[in-house]
């Protein structure tokens, strides 16, 4: 399956998530929701390493997460359509970045505060 960057993103954070999903071979969808879902529960930064054993490498992350992010995800994520009906709050941030990346990120970076997602990427 290919998967293409979303058009809004800006060229440096577009460039850093490519670099990282090449190395990690994980999708741009599951690596934002890890960093809003981490950020959500630890705080506003966070660095976390993605391990990738079947390649024998371990990149760290740093994300940095702008704002007071959970209290605004779970208000977005309450009224949001893809949200209804779901219990956990994986599948609600999931489904919210899922419909944002497919949709209008320059809206969600609206409602999370601006600048809300840096990304730095390096073999650990």
């Amino acid at each position: 399956m290919t998967e293409t960057m979303p058009a809004r993103w800006d060229r440096a954070t577009a460039t850093t998530l490519a670099r990282l999903r090449e190395t990690t071979g994980r999708p741009v969808s599951f690596l934002v929701t890890q960093a809003v879902l981490h950020a959500t529960n630890d705080g506003a930064n966070l660095t976390n390493y993605f391990a990738t054993p079947a390649r024998g490498d371990t990149v760290r992350t740093t994300v940095t997460l702008h704002g007071d992010v959970a209290s605004k995800l779970d208000s977005i994520a309450a009224a949001h359509p893809s949200a209804r009906g779901v219990r956990s709050r994986y599948a609600v941030v999931r489904a919210c970045v899922r419909w944002w990346l497919d949709t209008d990120l320059d809206d969600l970076s609206a409602r999370l505060g601006g600048q809300w997602l840096r990304v730095e990427a390096r073999r650990a």
